[in-house]
């Protein structure tokens, strides 16, 4: 939570973990805004907490959180992605 992900490998790592603790992960998109070297995107995510995520053993329990994905080009290439939820709120709901 909070970590920097850089590379291939890590984001393959970070995601590989995600889907294991949340094995029924979902997005839905709320809004999207463009920028000249920026997508922002508002959204929504959830999933059920089935495996071990950030050291907390599975709760069985459902969260559901809104975020904001931050999608930065440099020319045609992505640079970068950031994405900003409320962590507490997560926590809560899984029972950490």
């Amino acid at each position: 939570m909070g970590a920097v992900v850089d590379g291939g490998d890590a984001v393959h790592g970070l995601l590989t973990q995600l889907l294991a603790a949340f094995p029924d992960f979902w997005v839905r998109k709320i809004a999207s805004y463009h920028a000249d070297d920026a997508i922002v995107v508002e959204l929504l995510f959830g999933g059920t907490h089935r495996g071990v995520w950030a050291g907390i053993p599975a709760s069985g329990k459902p969260m559901e959180v809104q975020a904001a994905a931050i999608f930065v080009f440099e020319d045609d290439k992505l640079m970068c992605e950031k994405v900003y939820f409320d962590h507490a709120t997560v926590l809560r709901q899984i029972g950490a």
